[in-house]
């Protein structure tokens, strides 16, 4: 199913960010829209209708780019202070809001090895009916994120071999 808005929402311990996504003619969601905070002890109802502005402001039909080097990167690492991907993911979590005529989806995402959110949490998605209200996607919003908190061991270590840097071999001489 074709989604009609999405929005990507970060927390970190501070504070909440969610941007604006656009889907391309051909299907594809960039996330290139405006970038808002919100304080992380604002509570739920609040949170709640800061993601909704979000959703409101996605929109579809953009051309699909030809050049992704013309792309603008996500304002999302200006909004945090952070240069990389791999840093955001060291300070936040993610998870994806999705609005549509049938429903809201939310999925939340963990980090595997090094460089971002590269995988859904199995069985962490929430569904809600199109008219939820804005408390019960609040409620719905902190039980994603709480399925992704670093702090409860989600992050999954890479299976990928790390090289072996800093150690040096010792020279024929023994030295």
């Amino acid at each position: 199913m074709i989604q009609d808005r999405y929005a990507g929402v970060y927390r970190t311990r501070t504070a909440w960010f969610a941007v604006s996504s656009f889907q391309t003619t051909a299907g594809v969601w960039i996330e290139i829209g405006p970038c808002r905070s919100i304080p992380a002890t604002h509570g739920l109802l609040e949170k709640a209708e800061f993601v909704l502005q979000a959703l409101a402001e996605s929109k579809g039909g953009i051309d699909h780019p030809t050049d992704w080097k013309a792309v603008p990167e996500s304002p999302i690492l200006a909004a945090t202070g952070v240069r990389s991907w791999s840093a955001l993911s060291r300070i936040s979590n993610i998870i994806s809001v999705f609005k549509s005529n049938d429903n809201f989806d939310i999925e939340a995402w963990r980090v595997v090895g090094r460089g971002g959110w590269s995988e859904k949490i199995p069985g962490a998605d929430i569904h809600l009916p199109p008219d939820a209200t804005p408390e019960q996607l609040g409620r719905a919003l902190e039980r994603a994120f709480e399925s992704c908190d670093p702090l409860q061991g989600n992050r999954v270590e890479s299976t990928r071999k790390k090289p072996n840097k800093g150690k040096r071999a010792k020279s024929r001489t023994g030295k």
